[in-house]
């Protein structure tokens, strides 16, 4: 079962959004089944989430209301998530649509947050 479709082509268009943002919105990028299957995951790792409620400090003291769920959490409790960051048709796409290719990311800096 394939989760992703392609969002865009390889043509510079996306290189460019990417390079001139820092990050790069791909609609699309995931199959309606997929977007379900992921959005399933979500929802069941959610339920061991923390509740994080606080002032951001630099914000003149703006209220942030958060749930939370550290990578080592993810890494232990999901097989889809970690999964992703080795798929090698997403890398591939990753790495045609941006200037810089995927990142490795180490599971401590994988996180999962939702705002209310």
């Amino acid at each position: 079962m394939s989760l992703l479709i392609a969002p865009c082509t390889a043509d510079g268009t996306c290189a460019a959004r990417d390079h001139a943002d820092g990050y790069l919105p791909l609609p699309g990028l995931l199959t309606p089944e997929g977007l379900g299957t992921l959005r399933e995951e979500a929802r069941r790792l959610e339920k061991t989430a923390r509740r994080r409620d606080f002032a951001m400090t630099c914000m003149d003291g703006s209220p942030r209301h958060m749930t939370t769920l550290g990578g080592e959490t993810i890494a232990r409790q999901s097989g889809l998530i970690p999964q992703l960051y080795t798929d090698a048709a997403l890398l591939d796409l990753v790495g045609a649509l941006t200037v810089s290719g995927p990142s490795p990311s180490p599971i401590s800096s994988n996180a999962m947050s939702s705002t209310s």
